[in-house]
């Protein structure tokens, strides 16, 4: 739908990222460069705050106008991939806001 926002964005240890805006989203192309240490040490407290284990592999389910939203995370020993639609854990939402936000706030 027209109201949903369209991006992918892969952030690195480095602090360097990478980012492609598709659709009703602030930045429409492609965008790199590092984030601030300190919008990266918060964006490692809440990553450091998940336990990738206790997730399942999705949540809610795909239908017409439903947005699909797929969180990928990846760490030497292990790798996620987290797919939802209307509902997802709490705190991988507050790593989709804190995304959002670096994304809207200039961050990157």
């Amino acid at each position: 739908m027209d109201v949903c926002d369209s991006y992918e964005i892969k952030i690195e240890n480095s602090r360097n990222y990478s980012y492609k805006g598709f659709h009703n989203v602030k930045y429409i192309g492609e965008k790199s460069g590092f984030i601030s240490k300190e919008k990266f040490s918060e964006l490692e407290k809440l990553l450091d705050s998940v336990d990738w284990n206790e997730y399942k592999s999705q949540y809610g389910s795909p239908g017409t106008g439903i947005q699909r939203k797929e969180f990928l995370f990846t760490s030497k020993i292990q790798s996620t991939t987290i797919t939802y639609y209307r509902i997802e854990p709490q705190q991988i939402r507050a790593l989709e806001l804190f995304i959002d936000q670096l994304i809207e706030l200039d961050d990157i």
